[in-house]
């Protein structure tokens, strides 16, 4: 889980697991945040240095992780 009160400026574009369930896990990086929601870009046609670009996925930070050694999707 990643906790929002505790993200700052240098966390935009970190790399972050997004486990919606047991089986399936999804590697992103973060755009930006909310109160309630991680903004995710999981898709950018692997353009990842323009990925502030794209459209970014709403997801609970309780299904995130700071990925510790990020392989691109």
């Amino acid at each position: 889980m990643i906790d929002i009160k505790t993200l700052t400026a240098e966390d935009v574009g970190r790399w972050v697991e997004y486990h919606p369930n047991l089986t399936d896990i999804k590697i992103g990086r973060i755009k930006e945040w909310n109160g309630s929601w991680i903004f995710i870009v999981f898709h950018c046609e692997d353009k990842w240095h323009n990925f502030l670009d794209y459209t970014a996925q709403a997801v609970s930070p309780m299904n995130l992780i700071f990925a510790n050694n990020p392989c691109r999707p």
